[in-house]
């Protein structure tokens, strides 16, 4: 019987549908490899592969059947090492001594800061003189000023301390008397009634420090305490305050350098450490003492515990 040709609109359709890219048509016939093609294709494939009637049709490079692997020999995992009960080895020793590299700092700072020490002698034996078995008022922050000093003096007090003193806004910066604060200088106002007055300052620079030593001594104080104690980010940001126990050397050299030029006894307060893992006291005060300061003052908590 002769084959019946499709209706005009189905041959319209498969036009249609082969146009479409993502739209793919069988052909209309179905070639069918040739078993003498099928043997060759499977002797170059080696004889790993598939027979010709397990490969199916060849229907081009899409479509190829998979080929099998090739066997490989299988091997065994290697055993596991079998544990043991010897003791873990021993932590490597090294050569830093923590204690004797301070002792050494100390013995250095003894011997660079000689000369300022010696030259401090007198002004430190006559202030620790002045204030052996008095009761002194410890200088407060926003609350040590003059009427309360005033007061604590009625009460008994015999010697306090001014507030903290920035001395960059005492002097001006560079010394020259530029931004200079006038609430500042009021804290160097001296109480009526205290015996013993002392002006607190807050710097990291030998030459502010001086200056503000000066002006401290022509307003009355009798000594010139340095604040290594405050906590508070305003301070510590400007790396002043609590914040120069992290470099106890550079705070030695600092303090040799009032020591040496200025015209009153230094004293220096300090804290416990910068933190709970960084607790310096003893070695600071050891730098500080081989420096010249005439007495230091410790504030029994870290600068984190504020």
């Amino acid at each position: 019987m002769a084959a019946v040709p499709p209706p005009p609109a189905a041959s319209s359709m498969r036009a249609f549908l082969a146009r479409r890219t993502h739209v793919v048509l069988a052909p209309p016939t179905m070639a069918v490899a040739s078993p003498a093609r099928a043997s060759a294709v499977a002797a170059a494939r080696g004889p790993a592969s598939l027979s010709p009637a397990a490969a199916g049709p060849i229907r081009g490079r899409r479509h190829r059947a998979p080929v099998a692997a090739a066997a490989q020999p299988r091997t065994e995992r290697d055993p596991p090492t079998p544990r043991t009960d010897a003791p873990p080895p021993p932590p490597r020793a090294h050569n830093f001594d923590a204690e004797a590299e301070r002792a050494a700092a100390v013995d250095a700072a003894r011997d660079a800061f000689r000369g300022a020490r010696e030259s401090a002698v007198e002004k430190n034996a006559e202030l620790a003189a002045r204030l052996k078995g008095k009761l002194i008022l410890a200088p407060l922050t926003r609350g040590g000023n003059l009427p309360f000093r005033r007061l604590c003096a009625d009460h008994g007090a015999d010697a306090a301390m001014s507030e903290m003193i920035f001395a960059r806004s005492l002097v001006g910066r560079g010394g020259g008397g530029r931004g200079v604060s006038g609430a500042e200088k009021t804290r160097l106002r001296r109480a009526p009634g205290e015996e013993l007055f002392g002006v607190q300052i807050a710097t990291n620079e030998i030459r502010e420090g001086v200056a503000a030593a000066r002006l401290a001594a022509d307003a009355g104080a009798c000594w010139l305490d340095l604040n290594c104690g405050c906590p508070i980010y305003e301070a510590t940001r400007r790396g002043l305050g609590a914040a120069l126990l992290r470099k106890p050397t550079k705070l030695a050299r600092l303090v040799s350098g009032l020591v040496a030029e200025s015209p009153l006894p230094v004293t220096v307060k300090i804290r416990t450490g910068p933190g709970e893992a960084s607790i310096n006291a003893p070695f600071v005060a050891a730098l500080l003492e081989a420096a010249g300061a005439a007495a230091v003052t410790i504030h029994g908590r870290t600068m984190e515990q504020r």
